[in-house]
C-alpha cells in the first residue's frame, strides 16, 4: 500500500511540474502574442495616416466625413460583397421601426440626403 501512496504521490509532482511549465509557457506565449499583435497594428496604423495623409483625405476620427459622401474613395476592398438588401415594406404598424429600416436602407446604399 506504501508503494501506491508513493507513486500516486509521483504521479501527483510530475502532473503539479507540468501544469506550472504549461502556465508559465501560456503565459510567455500571450505576451509573444500582445507584442505581435500591438506592432501589427502599429504598422496598420501608420500606414493609414500614411494614406490619409497622401490623399488629402478628412481624418476618420475628426468626424468630417459626412455620411453617404460619394466624393470620399477610401480604398477598401474586403472581397466581399453585401447580399441585396430590400426595401421595408411598411404594414400600417411600428412606424418608428419601419422609419428605422428605411434610414438604414438609405445609409447602407449610401444615398445622397437630397
Amino acid at each position: 500500500m506504501a508503494e501506491n501512496t508513493r507513486s500516486a504521490t509521483t504521479i501527483k509532482e510530475v502532473e503539479d511540474r507540468v501544469v506550472a511549465r504549461l502556465e508559465t509557457r501560456l503565459i510567455k506565449l500571450a505576451g509573444n502574442i500582445q507584442k505581435v499583435l500591438e506592432d501589427s497594428l502599429k504598422d496598420s496604423l501608420q500606414e493609414l495616416v500614411k494614406d490619409t495623409q497622401e490623399h488629402n483625405t478628412p481624418s476618420l476620427s475628426s468626424g468630417l466625413i459626412p455620411r453617404g459622401d460619394h466624393s470620399l474613395n477610401l480604398q477598401y476592398n474586403c472581397g466581399t460583397r453585401l447580399a441585396r438588401i430590400d426595401f421595408p415594406i411598411f404594414n400600417g404598424k411600428k412606424v418608428h421601426q419601419w422609419i428605422y429600416q428605411a434610414e438604414n436602407y438609405f445609409s447602407i446604399g449610401h444615398t445622397p440626403n437630397d
